[in-house]
């Protein structure tokens, strides 16, 4: 999502994250941690996948391997959630966010 390789982006989710949830928000280097479904803001997470699409994101990342002397990807980041109802959670993707999902979740 490019969280980490926007700061305005970046900026923006840390400051809307308190107005829609109650948990201190759980972030690491390359990912956003949520321990309870029933706690996790999905309308947030909807409008932070809808600020930046994949071809901005793709080109924020080349080009930052460009300054650096990398040859390797070695992880992106993501969204991981831990859920005791999988089916119902790759149903909710697909309903509310339009990712098809697979057997290892979803790819975009």
């Amino acid at each position: 999502m490019g969280i980490y390789a926007n700061k305005e982006l970046l900026d923006w989710f840390v400051g809307e994250y308190p107005t829609h949830c109650q948990t201190k928000l759980d972030m690491g280097k390359s990912c956003i941690r949520f321990k309870k479904m029933d706690q996790i803001p999905y309308d947030l997470i909807g409008e932070l996948a809808s600020k930046m699409t994949s071809e901005e994101w793709i080109s924020i990342y080349e080009s930052s391997i460009k300054k650096q002397s990398m040859k390797r990807v070695i992880g992106i980041g993501g969204l991981f959630f831990k859920t005791d109802d999988p089916k119902a959670t790759k149903e909710w993707y697909k309903t509310h966010l339009g990712f098809n999902t697979d057997d290892w979740g979803c790819t975009f």
